[in-house]
């Protein structure tokens, strides 16, 4: 078996390092001026404005509980705003970002495959949403690569890297449910290395499994009383559909490639994407040696596409679709970049290389710190609220608002202190408001209602109005 780590720091690696610090830097930018979305002020006016007694025994789909206990703590602390809300996405995406490089030198040497792995890891705008936007996913993702990071060292007291390790995965469990799914398969690949490198098993498998368990627990057990089967209905219903939600995501995030090339290409996509699956399936448990890291690597990605194949077929639980398989696109690069220096094929390093590369440039062409994409109807709230406050207004203000707008404005007049807004309801929108701020789709009303549009955001469609008879001193 390889036992080769590399462990001495060259260009190639610093060059990552300086990557993530400026991808933390854009997050932290993106966290601050991004409007808060849909999603995030549910889950504040749902699960964090609440009293804990309120919140801790309610649970829905979108309560990401170690989130919320964090965003809990951190707005308490600041006060409620974008940043303090996003302060533990922002800290879990800081761990994604710098635990990457060390997991990668556990079984890459110092080159082109390296960074171009870093960057296919790192500049995903999909995955780059998550890591501050104020939701579980990229504070699990996150906590997930510190738990494999830990799970592949070799050395220094074995036993507590695998308490860190089980430590880590429970809490990913914690911050976003779905992640129990890739961290079951990588306790089960850990399980499988050991006993393809002839290894004791039991012993150190108990170590990883149960600080991971008991910390889910000690978590997860008072709000879950409330979990539902039916809670967990969003998904693909097949694994092509799986498959092509992730590269749309991934790679039309913000319609760089045109939509009929994209259709066009999107089934080869499909199945180059599935083939390469069942190859790492094959290498993985196929008896060669291998260095620990890539092995359990390997097997890890296998592993949760057959956990997750295993739990559809027996269960009827659907399969991931966007943002529920996010671990999915992080774990497709880490296993093809341990297949291509493990196997001895320059021809295979060399398309792996030429993957990561045009993956890279597919990446930088939806740079994006503006909007993000899931939510991008939501990225105009903020401002057209200033540019209410800032109009001189004789009487209270009624604002009447699209459903899909309402928790995101209910947020800030609770954060910002608006007092002169009553709360916004998710029902129909009144025909008695003071201004109205509507989608597109909502535009009808405009002639309907005899309305005068005031501003329109350029980012997110939206339209702010108010009705023609309306006067303001």
């Amino acid at each position: 078996m390889q036992t080769h780590v590399y462990r001495r720091w060259n260009a190639w690696q610093i060059a990552a390092v300086l990557l993530a610090s400026a991808l933390l830097g854009a997050n932290i930018y993106r966290s601050v001026t991004q409007s808060f979305t849909i999603d995030e002020a549910f889950s504040y006016n749902r699960f964090i404005k609440p009293t804990m007694a309120q919140a801790w025994f309610r649970y829905d789909a979108n309560h990401h509980v170690l989130l919320a206990l964090l965003a809990r703590a951190s707005a308490q602390l600041l006060g409620p705003s974008e940043f303090s809300l996003r302060l533990p996405v922002l800290a879990g995406g800081a761990i994604y970002l710098f635990a990457a490089i060390p997991l990668l030198r556990r079984f890459l040497p110092p080159g082109p495959l390296f960074l171009l792995t870093y960057c296919a890891l790192t500049l995903n705008p999909f995955l780059l949403d998550f890591l501050s936007a104020a939701r579980g996913y990229g504070l699990a993702l996150g906590l997930f690569v510190a738990g494999l990071l830990c799970a592949t060292w070799e050395g220094w007291r074995r036993t507590w890297l695998l308490l860190c390790a089980g430590i880590c995965f429970g809490l990913a469990i914690s911050a976003n449910l779905v992640f129990a799914i890739p961290v079951a398969a990588a306790i089960a690949a850990y399980g499988i290395s050991q006993l393809m490198a002839r290894k004791p098993v039991v012993l150190p498998l108990a170590e990883l499994s149960v600080p991971t368990i008991a910390t889910a627990a000690l978590i997860l057990v008072v709000p879950m009383h409330a979990f539902q089967s039916k809670m967990l209905n969003y998904g693909s219903d097949t694994l092509r559909e799986m498959i092509a939600s992730l590269l749309r995501f991934s790679f039309r995030h913000h319609e760089w490639f045109g939509e009929s090339a994209f259709e066009q290409s999107e089934p080869a996509l499909v199945m180059v994407i599935a083939i390469l699956s069942l190859v790492l399936a094959v290498a993985a448990f196929a008896n060669r040696p291998l260095l620990p890291a890539s092995r359990m690597l390997m097997l890890t990605f296998s592993c949760t596409v057959l956990v997750i194949a295993l739990f559809h077929f027996s269960t009827g639980l659907k399969y991931p679709y966007g943002r529920t398989g996010i671990y999915l696109p992080p774990l497709l690069v880490l296993a093809l970049a341990a297949f291509a220096h493990a196997v001895p094929s320059r021809s295979i390093r060399v398309m792996t290389v030429a993957l990561f590369a045009f993956s890279t440039a597919a990446f930088l062409c939806q740079w994006n710190t503006r909007v993000y994409s899931e939510w991008a109807f939501d990225s105009g709230t903020r401002r057209n609220l200033e540019f209410i406050a800032q109009r001189p207004n004789s009487g209270p203000v009624r604002l009447g608002a699209t459903w899909l707008l309402a928790e995101t404005i209910n947020f800030y007049r609770d954060a910002y202190r608006m007092t002169w807004l009553p709360p916004v309801s998710r029902n129909k929108i009144g025909p008695d408001s003071t201004y109205y701020i509507l989608l597109p789709e909502d535009a009808y009303l405009i002639a309907e209602r005899h309305l005068r549009i005031l501003r329109e955001d350029p980012g997110s469609g939206q339209i702010v109005a108010e009705p023609v008879m309306a006067v303001n001193p």
